[in-house]
């Protein structure tokens, strides 16, 4: 994937009021991220543009990535079934998205498809689909002001299509 695809102004969405939003019942399961989450945003914050990255922030990663026994809250938690899992996009989100020229998504959740294994596979064949790079585990996100420049750099892995790499912000 071309660097250029992963960097551009950060239009950070908050979605820390979609935690805590699923029915225990139906767990394991994580809020969903939804075009009309996007379009409030928008009316708020000003239309997406292309180029735009698109950061959803929902403080997951920051409050849940420690050390086990604790870090199991982390992941083990809610794709088990155990806890509610983190805030994640849709395909339908996703297409709005590619729709809007937007061709890098990232979270600071552990994956952009939540803990749904079915959901999950409709977001990546989406996001695939479109030609879109997806990022995530970013973490300060809550320190990351709007306008910022974001920039991501995955490290060459041979024969990986994925793979760990550095985010910066530059502002």
């Amino acid at each position: 994937m071309p660097v250029a695809q992963t960097c551009g102004n950060a239009r950070v969405i908050d979605v820390t009021h979609l935690v805590g939003t699923t029915d225990k019942k139906d767990w394991p399961a994580s809020p969903e991220i939804t075009p009309a989450k996007i379009q409030r945003y928008e009316a708020k914050a000003g239309a997406l543009r292309p180029g735009d990255v698109v950061i959803f922030r929902s403080g997951h990663s920051d409050k849940f990535y420690r050390p086990l026994p604790v870090g199991a809250a982390c992941m083990e938690a809610p794709l088990n079934g155990a806890a509610e899992g983190w805030p994640a996009p849709g395909p339908d989100a996703v297409r709005y998205l590619a729709d809007k020229g937007i061709r890098c998504v990232a979270t600071d959740g552990p994956t952009l498809g939540g803990v749904e294994p079915r959901r999950a596979l409709w977001t990546y064949w989406a996001l695939a689909g479109k030609g879109m790079v997806g990022v995530e585990y970013l973490t300060n996100l809550g320190r990351l002001p709007e306008g910022a420049y974001f920039l991501f750099a995955a490290v060459k892995v041979r024969g990986c299509h994925g793979g760990p790499g550095r985010a910066i912000a530059l502002y």
